[in-house]
């Protein structure tokens, strides 16, 4: 781990970084740690809201040099009683995956021409069929993506990813 990130960790956090770097990361391919009852990676906190997640991953991104798009990928209907409508705000579509208007993830990271596609979940959340299909589609273009349960997950993650 980088010492600029260690040192945002212990001033932001205070976490000890032993724990946190034998828990492992929540990455696509999980590289071990406690596990959830779907085999990834759980180092965060039970009571930890995923806001509060996504909050303290932007911080740390952002500390370390990187540009970070948070999308809402929800929907909203629009119009009046007669002409009403329900209206994606996100979609996406990769060759061999088809159009697709759910699984796009919490963040989007963007660094010295790197992309970074980051799902926060909380200790308990579950990954949906749709975020794996987007997770297969951006590793299957060269992208990085990983399922992040805490800052550590991504503190980690950036140690062990080539960019």
């Amino acid at each position: 781990m980088s010492n600029d990130i260690y040192a945002y960790l212990m001033q932001t956090n205070n976490h000890n970084r032993d724990t946190w770097e034998a828990n492992g990361i929540g990455h696509l391919y999980p590289y071990g740690g406690k596990k959830d009852r779907e085999g990834t990676a759980v180092t965060s906190s039970p009571d930890l809201p995923e806001a509060a997640i996504q909050q303290q991953v932007i911080d740390l991104l952002v500390a370390a040099g990187w540009l970070v798009l948070r999308i809402n990928s929800g929907g909203a209907v629009l119009g009046g009683e007669d002409n009403a409508r329900f209206v994606r705000f996100v979609s996406w579509q990769c060759a061999g995956y088809g159009k697709e208007d759910s699984g796009v993830p919490d963040l989007v990271a963007f660094k010295n021409g790197s992309f970074l596609f980051l799902e926060t979940k909380t200790a308990t959340g579950r990954v949906r069929e749709s975020q794996r299909r987007f997770a297969a589609a951006a590793s299957s273009t060269g992208n990085e993506v990983a399922f992040v349960r805490s800052v550590e997950d991504v503190a980690l993650f950036l140690e062990n990813v080539e960019l």
